[in-house]
């Protein structure tokens, strides 16, 4: 019998890792143009990126686990899928953690404080 979902993951995995890469880099531009006419937008792009990212994270993360159980592996690469899976769903979290406290503190133009720059960059 033919797949009717085909493995999705590959495809979708790149938009939260693309958003919170542009994301993080809008975010350390909002710190470095702090006070300037157009800071305003930059802070906006910032922390909409960011949300997008956490949001686009969910169905990557459902994408994730429908493949982890369709795709056939051997045992060396379900020990890698494995490590991909722990490393892939922490990141998750705490880009959803980060996500939440900006939606929950910040107003959409607020300047982001050091430290959350250096999280989002992390992230």
């Amino acid at each position: 019998m033919p797949e009717i979902i085909p493995n999705l993951h590959p495809l979708a995995v790149h938009f939260p890792i693309a958003l919170v890469t542009v994301s993080a880099f809008f975010h350390v531009v909002a710190s470095v143009t702090r006070g300037k006419p157009f800071s305003g937008n930059v802070f906006i792009l910032a922390h909409t990126l960011l949300w997008l990212s956490a949001l686009s994270v969910l169905p990557t993360v459902f994408l994730g686990w429908q493949a982890y159980n369709s795709v056939t592996h051997d045992d060396v690469s379900h020990a890698a899928m494995l490590i991909h899976r722990n490393w892939a769903l922490g990141t998750s979290v705490v880009l959803i953690l980060l996500a939440s406290w900006d939606v929950w503190l910040n107003k959409i133009d607020a300047p982001p404080v050091w430290w959350f720059v250096v999280a989002v960059t992390g992230a």
